[in-house]
């Protein structure tokens, strides 16, 4: 199924690695695994399949082994309870990786998809951090509570650009901020693992970007040989 989109926004990252988590840079978790989430907050005029979804959030809750890519990733996948369930679906079609465009590249760091369904989302802008409150079926699954990492005593946080995760952001070279975690508890039963709560590990904020037509990559390449061949027809 291929879906339309153009959803941009800004991300939270936190998982139980140190800093900075290593799936940015392409090689092992800290800890043997890696547990954590991504949470995505659309900006006004954010739509797929032309549905209106500015100011919603999806969260992905990940757990993995070894390296990000080809590790055996399972995912739960929680979309804001405020969208109307069909479009609630188009958005777990799209972050499963089952949609097409460039969210099709998430397949490979989500995984298996265990879970899916709508959940009481809340992202929080605190000063200059962050706060993550998922609740689902009554029981708060993730909260999370970062700020920005500084090095020094200098106002500006320490940024990462051309990292192993912009292409999957869809944000090229642009930088993203590190932040460390305050609080990061993650309890979801359909995951593997103990729950997990820890403080003090690896956050990233930034931009992300996706767009797709929903047109099949295939029809279209046909339609381009088409094209080429009448073209070439014409010049003979």
């Amino acid at each position: 199924m291929n879906v339309s989109y153009h959803l941009s926004g800004t991300f939270v990252e936190a998982c139980n690695c140190t800093l900075v988590c290593p799936c940015w840079v392409d090689d092992e978790p800290s800890e043997d695994f890696c547990a954590g989430l991504f949470a995505w907050t659309f900006a006004p005029g954010s739509t797929i399949e032309g549905h209106d979804v500015g100011d919603r959030h999806v969260v992905s809750a990940t757990v993995h082994g070894d390296a990000r890519r080809g590790a055996g990733s399972e995912s739960a996948i929680f979309v804001d309870e405020r969208l109307d369930r069909a479009v609630a679906d188009l958005l777990v079609t799209a972050f499963a990786g089952r949609g097409g465009g460039p969210l099709a590249d998430l397949a490979e760091v989500t995984g298996d998809v265990v879970l899916a369904g709508p959940a009481a989302i809340t992202v929080a802008a605190e000063g200059a951090g962050f706060g993550i409150r998922v609740v689902s079926g009554g029981t708060q699954v993730v909260a999370v509570d970062g700020r920005p990492r500084r090095f020094d005593s200098s106002a500006k946080p320490l940024t990462l650009a051309h990292t192993a995760l912009s292409h999957e952001l869809g944000i090229g070279d642009a930088a993203v901020t590190a932040a460390v975690t305050r609080e990061l508890a993650l309890d979801v039963a359909a995951l593997p693992g103990p729950p997990i709560e820890v403080e003090g590990r690896s956050g990233m904020t930034g931009p992300f970007r996706y767009d797709a037509t929903g047109a099949d990559e295939a029809d279209a390449d046909e339609r381009d040989a088409e094209a080429a061949g009448e073209r070439d027809d014409g010049r003979a």
